[in-house]
């Protein structure tokens, strides 16, 4: 079994979270300023809402990272709801274009996550995001 540390599991947790802002750094670099597309569901759902779901899905996301650093049991939960919400907006999201760097350092954020949730659930480390039973007041 792979052992890791804590600090070991915090690097992947904060390199996998901050890896797509990179890559938004370098569309910016790379790609020149394209008109924002609007989502495909425009019809079924406001562009409105579309926007807001994405904004709770970031925050959502950004506050599991922090709870995966600090190993805090609700975390792991968060962070897989935030990646299905994830998938399901980017599939009602409209066209998009990327350069190749950034979606290179995509797929790299992906494994990174891919392998925090495995290390997460599957390993020696899991035992540290187990709830600390509160301590009963002495009388």
């Amino acid at each position: 079994m792979l052992a890791i540390s804590p600090i070991q599991f915090r690097v992947l947790v904060i390199g996998s979270a901050v890896l797509p802002f990179v890559g938004l750094l370098l569309n910016a670099l790379f790609l020149p300023q394209l008109p924002v597309p609007r989502s495909a569901l425009l019809p079924l759902m406001g562009q409105s809402m579309f926007d807001f779901l994405a904004g709770a899905n970031l925050v959502a996301g950004l506050v599991a990272t922090i709870g995966l650093c600090l190993f805090r049991p609700w975390s792991r939960s968060l962070s897989l709801l935030s990646i299905a919400v994830s998938v399901l907006l980017y599939a009602m999201a409209a066209y998009f274009v990327d350069s190749g760097p950034k979606v290179a350092i995509d797929w790299l954020a992906t494994l990174l996550g891919g392998a925090v949730l495995a290390l997460a659930y599957c390993s020696p480390i899991a035992l540290c995001f187990a709830p600390t039973p509160v301590a009963s007041p002495s009388l």
